[in-house]
């Protein structure tokens, strides 16, 4: 006896796409949380894809002006009402770190670049301090405060993507450079916070400022070889180097200063630092394996250190440490949104819920703060394009 197959009417059909892309969701979840991340590597293919679609959103998420959209929560399509200038310039810095890779232009972002450029210079505020007159990046229009880390990092933009010493920019290149020289206390790091039109200023390093600083300094010797930098830098790195305890935040800035630094002056005293470094990151990383946060900033300091450590140690301890990179860059990349993220299952305090992207276009690519925190960070997603290009470009040595 057979039964006879009736017709599916469009509703219906429409019906199980919807049931379909709810089991696809059930499937995802499983395969995120219950499926090991420790031999699983990306391919190259999966690594060009994932730096694709996260610089596709940065793009997407800037204004006409050049400001980037901070923050978005996705699974309700509105921005949230928050914004941050030190990661307006990071987002700089990382469309900087792929210009520099992108040989080709095949990522057409040098009218993003220039759109930022333009929005960083527009609060750039001129003084002087110790006999040197700069500009700075102020926190807002309305505000005469500039954080070390927004200039370095607006910097690091700009050099990364004029590449070399041009007319191009080179106003604002000297004038940030001057702010950064400015900074430096003599056997120590930099001042963290300047206030425009301040007689007295307080004196506080940042961990994030000292390192974004050093990268800041080495990317314009290479840019511009004047000796007074290059003593500058030796200072800074003397200084770092002597403190008793590593600082978590100056892991991912410090490794990507040093990256360059050892392919400018090979040091033992390099390598050993970014080695000893390493291995207290990866000491505490390894009790957090099970997070659902994400952990890109992390790994993209991993990234720049494998290029340290490569040929410098022994193969079985860099294998340990690219391992670690593809861990994370397995565990990170789950939470990139993809289209089969249109309906994402979600565990937030024992509870489940389903959640459904209104517009995937504008989500897509972007990734998440975590598994149960559901907004898209400009700086989660400019540190996650980051460990990826690094792995595909510099460790694996692949076109972009």
């Amino acid at each position: 006896m057979s039964i006879p197959i009736q017709p599916i009417f469009a509703v219906e059909s429409a019906q199980y796409e919807e049931l379909e892309a709810q089991v696809a969701a059930l499937s995802k979840y499983i395969e995120r949380n219950y499926v090991s991340h420790e031999d699983s590597p990306l391919s190259g293919d999966e690594l060009r894809r994932i730096v694709k679609e996260g610089t596709d959103w940065l793009v997407n998420a800037q204004a006409e002006n050049g400001h980037f959209a901070y923050e978005y929560a996705p699974y309700e399509d509105v921005y949230l009402d928050d914004d941050h200038v030190v990661r307006q310039a990071g987002t700089l810095y990382e469309l900087g770190e792929i210009a520099r890779r992108d040989g080709e232009g095949v990522m057409n972002i040098s009218g993003a670049i220039e759109n930022a450029i333009g929005y960083l210079e527009s609060l750039s505020e001129e003084d002087e301090y110790k006999d040197v007159t700069f500009r700075c990046i102020t926190d807002s229009e309305n505000s005469s405060r500039c954080q070390l880390g927004a200039t370095s990092l607006a910097l690091l933009g700009i050099l990364g993507y004029v590449e070399e010493e041009s007319s191009e920019h080179e106003d604002l290149i000297e004038d940030y450079i001057n702010y950064i020289i400015a900074m430096k206390k003599e056997g120590e790091g930099f001042i963290g916070y300047y206030t425009v039109n301040r007689k007295s200023q307080s004196i506080k390093e940042s961990a994030f400022s000292n390192g974004e600083a050093l990268l800041a300094l080495v990317r314009y010797y290479q840019y511009n070889p004047r000796e007074d930098v290059k003593e500058m830098i030796d200072d800074t790195f003397v200084y770092l180097e002597a403190k008793e305890a590593f600082e978590t935040p100056l892991y991912l800035w410090i490794m990507a200063a040093l990256k360059d630094m050892q392919v400018l002056w090979p040091n033992e005293r390099y390598v050993t630092y970014a080695q000893e470094f390493t291995n207290a990151r990866r000491g505490s990383l390894a009790r957090v394996h099970n997070t659902q946060k994400n952990y890109c900033a992390t790994t993209e300091g991993l990234a720049s250190a494998y290029s340290i450590l490569d040929r410098n140690v022994s193969p079985e301890k860099l294998g340990l440490l690219r391992k670690e990179i593809d861990f994370w860059n397995t565990h990170n990349s789950v939470l990139q949104i993809l289209p089969v993220d249109r309906y994402r299952l979600v565990l937030d305090e024992g509870l489940f819920s389903l959640q459904i992207l209104p517009d995937i276009e504008q989500a897509r690519g972007g990734f998440l703060t975590s598994a149960s925190v559901l907004t898209q960070r400009i700086d989660y997603t400019q540190h996650c394009i980051s460990a990826y290009l690094q792995t595909l470009v510099d460790i694996e040595e692949e076109e972009l």
